[in-house]
């Protein structure tokens, strides 16, 4: 087991290790996936088809000479806790996947509550400016992730996305890089944590999204218009990058310049006059100029209160991946980054062929606006819905209440479990009953599986499930 090392620095947090000053390892499970769903044709691309259009060239894929992974692939959306989910990942996508972009949860401490109209799948329809307004309540494992997992602050927020960062390294190829996405909340601490994971030297750059457009609040600062995404590759000079260019608004002439000896000089003409070239773009530096998402945009934005825009993530894919790429977001929220490699276009505009992509997130609600977004793109290929089922809940039991391994839960650490959802839920236990464990206002609660409660003849029942 790694021990403190006394002769580099680094990041230290209560309970980055343990009592006897080694380090603590990363889960590293292999649960089964379960497939919910499996997607073949957006509901885009059957319009067309309805209209007489044949399919395009992203309809289906059959994989293609030299691909890593079986023909036939299937693009994969899964919900569950991405610490579990990249961990059963491993066994078959260690060192496979070239971009891995996530765009965690800044460290704000906000309520990522949303208000919107749904429709009977859940998918939201309007904004609360437009008709009614809906509430959106997090799922009891929801507002444990979000508030309770690194509500403790700085501390709680780096024990969180230390072992996944670990994770990500594992599942990068050769090839690969990681870009993580954060603001002035936690940026210096984050870049001292991949700076342990990745090592120094393997940092790409520190790019600038400055989004120009954003109504900033009047106060005693400088307004706050811009967000840090960290870059770092998995072996710096053997990771993909492909020189990004963007258009400007006019032409401009420049001198023609080429490189001689490693120096760059003038380009004459036979007879010695410098030449001059008009150029409608620019390469790409790190500072990036990209509008934010305003309400109004009936473009893209689905009303996801950290979605980010399109544009954002295709320079990220168009530089850090080829043809045949697979990347990963495992904080993919509205799914930005999934649409983005669905949609891949270049800074003209043109079609692009698409990446096979992975993407997870532990809300439902972020796994329903993805998969809506996914299937308004015509010619998405086909992907599957997956999830943990049964096996993260009994891992995360053992784990929590002292029974890791598969045997059964004690009695007691079967009440504690009982207790603590309970608790969450705003109930007070009940004894001397064995379906009902416990009462909440008028109405009594069970913890289980509906299938459970089938026989159960109450006024009101709440039936707090897994599934």
């Amino acid at each position: 087991m790694a021990k403190i090392d006394l002769t580099r620095t680094e990041l230290v947090w209560p309970g980055k290790y343990n009592e006897d000053g080694t380090r603590k390892e990363v889960p590293r499970v292999s649960l089964p996936f379960q497939v919910i769903e499996t997607v073949n044709e957006s509901r885009a691309t059957r319009e067309v088809k309805k209209g007489g259009v044949q399919g395009g060239l992203f309809d289906v894929y059959d994989g293609k000479e030299g691909d890593t992974f079986e023909a036939g692939w299937r693009n994969k959306l899964i919900l569950g806790d991405n610490l579990l989910v990249m961990g059963s990942l491993l066994e078959k996508f260690a060192g496979k996947v070239d971009l891995i972009y996530i765009d965690p949860p800044f460290g704000t401490g906000s309520d990522f509550s949303q208000k919107y109209l749904v429709d009977a799948e859940g998918i939201r329809l309007a904004s609360v400016n437009e008709q009614e307004d809906f509430e959106k309540e997090a799922s009891i494992i929801e507002e444990l992730t979000y508030r309770d997992t690194w509500g403790g602050g700085l501390d709680s927020y780096l024990a969180m996305i230390a072992p996944r960062l670990r994770l990500m390294r594992d599942l990068l190829s050769t090839r690969g890089t990681l870009f993580v996405h954060v603001d002035y909340h936690v940026q210096h601490s984050v870049k001292l944590l991949l700076d342990e994971t990745f090592g120094p030297t393997n940092f790409v750059n520190e790019l600038v999204w400055h989004y120009y457009n954003k109504m900033a609040p009047v106060s005693r600062c400088f307004p706050r218009a811009s967000d840090r995404i960290l870059v770092y590759a998995k072996n710096f000079g053997e990771h993909i990058f492909n020189k990004l260019e963007e258009l400007r608004d006019e032409p401009v002439k420049q001198l023609k310049r080429k490189l001689v000896g490693g120096k760059a000089i003038n380009v004459r003409n036979d007879a010695g006059e410098v030449q001059y070239q008009l150029r409608d773009a620019r390469r790409l530096d790190d500072v990036w100029r990209i509008s934010c998402l305003q309400p109004a945009d009936k473009t893209e934005n689905v009303g996801f209160r950290t979605q980010k825009p399109l544009e954002l993530l295709r320079r990220i894919i168009r530089a850090s991946t080829d043809e045949h790429s697979l990347i990963a977001d495992f904080f993919c929220g509205s799914g930005t980054s999934l649409v983005a490699a669905e949609s891949l276009v270049n800074e003209r505009g043109a079609r692009m062929p698409s990446r096979r992509w992975m993407g997870c997130d532990i809300g439902r609600y972020s796994l329903h606006a993805t998969r809506k977004r996914l299937l308004d793109i015509e010619g998405c290929r086909p992907f599957d819905v997956l999830n943990l089922g049964k096996y993260e809940r009994q891992y995360w039991q053992g784990v929590t209440f002292g029974n890791a391994n598969d045997n059964p839960l004690t009695e007691q650490a079967l009440y504690e479990y009982l207790a603590f959802i309970l608790k969450l839920y705003g109930a007070q236990p009940v004894a001397g009953l064995i379906h009902l464990h416990g009462k909440k206002g008028k109405a009594l609660v069970h913890i289980g599986a509906v299938d459970e409660c089938a026989k159960l003849k109450q006024i009101e029942l709440h039936v707090l499930g897994w599934e």
